[in-house]
């Protein structure tokens, strides 16, 4: 456990994320979490703020990291995915969700979700799957 502390710790040191979740406890936990973590979080509780957030602090120089829930009211993390991937279609996005529906999962993977993360939010899944992204972000910023 330690080492992937320190591995995302080294990993996600001067990025920014944005967390889209509507269910205020899990995301002012998940913000609590992961200020240990990245020197940047923006919130949203719903599509609209969170394409608004983006389109306000995202560039190619500094990408912003998506975490969102699938159920966000009458727009989904789905919802999301799609607008997102029209402005970069490289956008790193990890889906959240207590549904264990498979068509959710498909769904969410045809629409570019990079990693699903099942609630309850297990902390060392969640970990694992930022790591697994920002590693890979920054092998293709290398290139």
């Amino acid at each position: 456990m330690k080492s992937s502390v320190l591995e995302l710790k080294e990993l996600a040191s001067n990025k920014t994320i944005l967390l889209v979740e509507d269910d205020e406890d899990v995301l002012e936990s998940l913000t609590r979490l992961l200020s240990h973590f990245f020197t940047t979080i923006h919130t949203a509780s719903d599509v609209p703020s969170a394409l608004d957030k983006y389109q306000k602090f995202y560039s190619k120089k500094n990408p912003i990291l998506i975490i969102t829930d699938i159920h966000l009211g009458s727009m989904t993390g789905i919802d999301l995915t799609i607008a997102l991937k029209k402005i970069d279609a490289t956008q790193k996005i990890i889906a959240i969700s207590g549904t264990e529906d498979r068509d959710i999962f498909i769904e969410s993977i045809r629409c570019g979700v990079d990693r699903f993360v099942i609630k309850p939010i297990d902390q060392d899944e969640l970990f694992n799957a930022l790591i697994t992204i920002l590693k890979k972000n920054s092998l293709r910023s290398k290139t």
